[in-house]
């Protein structure tokens, strides 16, 4: 619950631009979510700062938001703090460095697909191998975004922090804990009063290549997705993480009979079986409800549990939680 006084500060320091018991069915790819009790767009940096310090001193809870499109939200909503950097750090820049390499920074809340085509057309190979993969830059960088192709792990150098202080902090790329589907924050002892919140910022640093051959390979990569995902309906992406060994997610489901399947309006697409679309106003229960049964009858039928790869946000997230 937010306290009255609470609520008189946020509208104070956003000059009235917090929505209170903002619905998240119209922020998140799934089309689904109950209200978050406090949902913010902070327009610089200097704003999101002082935000996250007056929430940190508050005690309230914050979840910082990508593109949304990695995540479920239950359907009673988010009692904490909601912030999405829409608005805040979408800059790109690029830079040429001295060995002839090309250095892009990007803001977290710089769409990925629109820094993919910009590497694209100046001649930088590496990031071109993300096409077609949805969200914001600091929602990749969090959730290490990418496939067979390659990750986005693979070609940042640096990544700049906002602190619990209103600090920013640089860290080096290999500083962090990459995993798949994963990145763990650096563990120093000078991030124990002063957290790590969210990502600001990253630099890339990329390979000269001729922009018609990243062209034409985006094209083809791009050709594949559309005929192997449901590209065009609602939905969040690959629901589960592929296992360590063994088939892939999608090849559990599929074999155990599973595509077409359906719970209320959410449906496990009949394109690509690790994929749950939204066909006719679901709700998260419904998902979530499809997300049990497909976890279920892959555990029955091949004695494989299934990971999550997707985010769900329950009644009340953890402090300053990260996506």
């Amino acid at each position: 619950m937010i306290r009255e006084r609470d609520k008189a500060w946020l509208i104070r320091c956003t000059e009235g631009r917090v929505r209170f018991d903002e619905p998240m069915a119209r922020h998140t790819s799934f089309r689904v979510g109950g209200p978050a009790a406090v949902f913010l767009e902070p327009r610089s940096l200097d704003e999101l700062a002082m935000l996250l310090r007056g929430l940190y001193d508050r005690d309230i809870p914050v979840f910082v938001l990508g593109g949304g499109s990695n995540v479920l939200v239950w359907d009673r909503g988010i009692a904490g703090a909601l912030i999405r950097l829409r608005f805040c750090e979408p800059h790109i820049g690029v830079a040429d460095c001295a060995d002839g390499r090309i250095r892009i920074v990007a803001g977290a809340g710089a769409s990925l697909p629109a820094l993919c085509r910009l590497a694209i057309r100046r001649g930088c190979k590496g990031l071109n191998r993300l096409i077609g993969i949805p969200g914001s830059v600091g929602g990749a960088l969090a959730g290490n975004a990418g496939g067979a192709q390659g990750w986005i792990s693979d070609v940042v150098e640096s990544i700049s922090l906002l602190t619990t202080s209103g600090k920013i902090v640089r860290e080096s790329a290999g500083r962090f804990g990459w995993a798949y589907r994963g990145m763990h924050w650096p563990q120093t002892p000078q991030y124990q009063d002063d957290k790590p919140v969210c990502i600001v910022s990253a630099e890339f640093v990329l390979e000269p290549d001729d922009p018609e051959r990243l062209r034409a390979e985006a094209i083809e990569l791009l050709d594949r997705r559309k005929r192997s995902q449901p590209i065009g309906q609602a939905s969040a992406g690959c629901i589960f993480k592929n296992p360590p060994t063994g088939p892939s997610a999608g090849y559990l489901i599929d074999r155990a009979g599973l595509k077409g399947l359906r719970i209320g309006g959410a449906e496990i697409s009949r394109v690509h079986a690790n994929f749950i679309v939204n066909v006719a106003n679901a709700c998260a229960a419904d998902i979530s409800g499809l997300i049990d049964l497909v976890r279920n009858r892959v555990m029955e039928r091949w004695g494989v549990c299934l990971e999550n790869e997707i985010i769900v946000l329950r009644q009340r997230p953890n402090p300053f939680h990260r996506e």
